[in-house]
This record gives structure tokens, sequence and C-alpha cells, in this order.
């Protein structure tokens, strides 16, 4: 008993496969072959065969590497069926009408056309993703991380209150810096060193916070307090080429101070706060 596919393979279409309709019990398939007879087998499942049904004749049929349904097929038979047929008058009229309502001369064989199930698609979650074994920050991790790096902070040239406040000031802000620092970190990292380096700074506190004016806080102070954090002693797995997330803390609460704690703008806020 076949299954679809089945094709049909005739001589003088050089045995080229034509798929078959199934009509339930039977496959059907309607061609117009030139008058005289014509050799032909089946196939199906990558297999040629013979019909015991219809005429057979001796035959030495040796075709290589035919495509059937996708796929490469060989076909070696001793014998194959056979078919003959005369010329037919009736097939188109004077008015090159087809009289035949069942077949039209080499039109193209179809494709099969198998149904394939849909896979039902996985709600995304995060446990399954590819961040499944990324570790998610939380309070406690924010807050051992702000602890450390500012542990790392000199105090500079200010009185122990100050340097409280500027703690708690950047201890709100640490969020924002840490995640700035991660993004730009991954951008300008030195081999596998994470961190960010002098010119990406520099663009930062320019162009970005805007920190950096050219009048009260120069590209050559921001310089100079990178050369002046890099100039200590390395820590760990450090670089000299860029500043790791501790020494960015740093840099911006060196720059903070440099253009409002020394500047004349907070002097003026403060001698109009005191009157």
């Amino acid at each position: 008993m076949f299954h679809e596919p089945v094709f049909l393979h005739l001589e003088c279409d050089d045995y080229a496969p034509e798929l078959m309709e199934n009509e339930g019990q039977t496959f059907t398939i309607w061609r117009m072959i030139p008058p005289g007879g014509c050799k032909f087998f089946y196939s199906n499942d990558g297999k040629a065969h013979i019909s015991k049904t219809d005429k057979m004749v001796k035959a030495n049929i040796n075709v290589n590497e035919i495509i059937v349904d996708d796929k490469l097929m060989d076909a070696k038979l001793p014998v194959a069926n056979y078919i003959s047929s005369g010329f037919n008058q009736k097939v188109i009229n004077g008015h090159f009408q087809y009289q035949s309502v069942q077949c039209f001369p080499r039109y193209e064989s179809g494709k099969f056309i198998r149904v394939i199930a849909k896979r039902v698609r996985t709600p995304w979650t995060f446990p399954i993703s590819v961040f499944k074994d990324y570790k998610i920050d939380n309070e406690e991790v924010i807050r051992r991380c702000f602890e450390f790096d500012w542990k790392m902070v000199p105090q500079l040239k200010m009185s122990p209150e100050d340097y409280q406040k500027c703690k708690e000031i950047f201890r709100k802000a640490y969020k924002v810096i840490k995640e700035n620092f991660r993004i730009f970190a991954a951008i300008g990292r030195t081999d596998n060193i994470f961190g960010i380096p002098w010119l990406m700074f520099n663009d930062l506190a320019y162009y970005k916070l805007k920190i950096v004016d050219g009048e009260k806080l120069t590209l050559t102070s921001a310089d100079l307090m990178f050369k002046a954090i890099k100039g200590k002693k390395i820590v760990g797995r450090n670089s000299k080429l860029i500043l790791i997330r501790f020494e960015f803390m740093e840099a911006l609460f060196r720059l903070a101070i440099a253009r409002y704690f020394d500047g004349k703008l907070i002097s003026r806020w403060r001698r109009q706060y005191k009157a």
C-alpha cells in the first residue's frame, strides 16, 4: 500500500517525477503523451515500483540521481510498465480549443506540500533565557559596591563634615554612576579589563556631564585629574590606560569639588545664604 507522495515517471519525459493526486483508494494523474508506446514506472518513499496490474515489458532502465521530492533517487529496473497511444485529432479543435478537459500538454508537475505541525512557542522567561546566570543587583550588592568604591576615594582638602555630606550625595546617585560606568566601560575596555579611557573620560566630562565647560573648569584640569588618579599604586587587575569603577567615581568627585566646591559659584551661594 502506497502512501503520499506517489510519483509517475514517463519515458517521454526522461523519467522525471510527476506528482500523482491522492483520490482516497487510488493515485491519479492525467498526462498527454506522444503517439506510440511509452514505458513508465512509479516511485514512492524513494524507491521505484512496477505496477502488476498494468502491462509490463522488458526494459533496461538505469537512471541515476533523479530528484524526487527534493531527494536523490536511483532507478534500476529490468522491466517497466508500458502504455500505447494513437493520434487523437479531437484533443484540439479547429479554433485551437482543448476538447479534453482532463489534461493539457506539458504542464508543470505539482509539488507535494507536507503538513508540518507548528511548534508551540515557549513564552520567554528570564530563567530559560541566555541571561539566566546573570545576577541582578539588589540593594545589598549596590550598598557593598558603593562602600568599597568610596573607601578608595581620598578625603581631599575638606572637613570631615563636608566629606560625609559628599558621601551621602554620591550614595544617592550611585546607581546612575554604576550603570553608566558599566555601559561606557564595556565600550572602552582595554584587553579584558573594563574601564573608561582618557579620551572617553574627557568626552563624558565635557559633552555628557557638562562639568568641564572650558571656563570654570578646563579640559587641561580634567587631564591632570586623570593622570593624578592613574599615577597612584595600581590595585588588582588595573591598567594605567583606563579608569576602573572606583577611579571613575573618584574622578567625578574631584571634578565636582573643582567645579562647585572650590569655585566662585558655591562661594557666592554661601554668602547669599548666610546673609
